[in-house]
């Protein structure tokens, strides 16, 4: 899906950020892309739990795959 969109489409922030939340890709959970998705909250409290959960999401994923 998100090769189809960067075909049709010029790669922005959105497509980034959609990118983001597959696991098979290569930015998966990347916080600096999931940030500057449109409409993220500013609040410096949200900001530091968005950081923990994608970091969290990428141990639990990692774990998974080695077992």
């Amino acid at each position: 899906m998100v090769m189809e969109m960067n075909r049709r489409f010029k790669q922005t922030e959105l497509i980034e950020a959609v990118e983001a939340c597959n696991p098979s890709s290569k930015m998966f959970l990347d916080f600096d892309t999931l940030i500057k998705l449109p409409g993220i909250s500013t609040d410096n409290q949200f900001i530091e739990k968005l950081r923990a959960q994608c970091d969290l999401g990428k141990k639990c994923l990692l774990q998974i795959q080695i077992l």
